[in-house]
């Protein structure tokens, strides 16, 4: 596809020169892997960043529904205009290689869990190590002498001068 821009028709700045036979594809399919949906148009979508305010556009597939209503099938950035048939292609549940939409937000959210569970455990492991260590000392009932530094020297009898709790 070709990566020009082109004045858009409706006034809404730029748009990517194949805007116009992708939007027809979507229609009435690519002759390869997409069939094609009547009820499928291409538009050009305005976002705006709600911390900084910051204005940016994209390209959204739309779908007006059998009861009137139309729905947003799926929005992408202007560089990834190539993509957007590739990913419906991907959608349809007839297609090869079709992942339903559950495994891939379960997919998304263990990945999230894992990587919130790996920044708690590097954040708290220190802590936690340092918190057993103490209940193993009023078990066991030895102290430890932290120094400045990191460094510790541990008594082993000094049951004398310290008392565990039970």
């Amino acid at each position: 596809m070709a990566s020009i821009l082109v004045p858009n028709r409706d006034g809404g700045g730029f748009v990517h020169g194949d805007a116009p036979a992708l939007d027809r594809k979507l229609r009435e399919g690519d002759g390869i892997a997409w069939p094609g949906d009547q009820r499928l148009w291409l538009g050009m979508g305005i976002i705006e960043h709600k911390a900084t305010k910051k204005v940016g556009r994209r390209y959204e597939v739309w779908r007006d529904m059998e009861d009137g209503s139309t729905q947003l099938i799926g929005h992408w950035r202007l560089e990834e205009f190539d993509r957007i048939l590739l990913d419906l292609c991907g959608m349809r549940a007839e297609a090869p290689g079709h992942v339903p939409v559950a495994d891939l937000l379960d997919k998304a959210d263990k990945a999230m869990h894992k990587a919130d569970s790996d920044a708690f455990r590097e954040a708290a492991g220190p802590m936690i190590e340092h918190q057993m260590a103490l209940a193993q000392e009023l078990e066991n009932g030895k102290m430890k002498h932290y120094q400045v530094g990191g460094g510790t020297t541990e008594q082993t009898e000094s049951d004398s001068d310290y008392q565990a709790k039970p």
